[in-house]
C-alpha cells in the first residue's frame, strides 16, 4: 500500500483523508489540513477546524476516479 495518491493535478497524502463521500460519477475527498482557527473572550471561546475538498467527476476526471475507485477497492479488502 502506497501512501500517495498520485493524480493528474495534485498528489494526495492517505493520511490526511479524513472522509470520502461517494455519490453518482463524483468523489468528494475531505482532507484534513491541520488548521484550527478560533477565538476567546473572557472565559468563553470557539474552536473550529478546517477541511479542503477535492470534487472528482467521473466524466470530467476519467483518470483520477478510477484511480480513487482502485484505492477504495484495494484498502476495503
Amino acid at each position: 500500500m502506497r501512501q500517495f495518491i498520485n493524480l493528474t493535478t495534485t498528489v494526495i497524502n492517505k493520511l490526511h483523508i479524513v472522509e470520502i463521500t461517494k455519490s453518482p460519477q463524483k468523489y468528494r475527498i475531505y482532507l484534513s489540513n491541520n488548521n484550527l482557527s478560533g477565538g476567546m473572550l473572557f472565559w468563553s471561546g470557539y474552536i473550529s477546524s478546517v477541511y479542503n475538498i477535492i470534487e472528482i467527476c467521473e466524466i470530467k476526471d476519467s483518470i483520477d476516479y478510477k484511480k480513487i475507485t482502485d484505492v477504495i477497492v484495494s484498502d476495503s479488502a
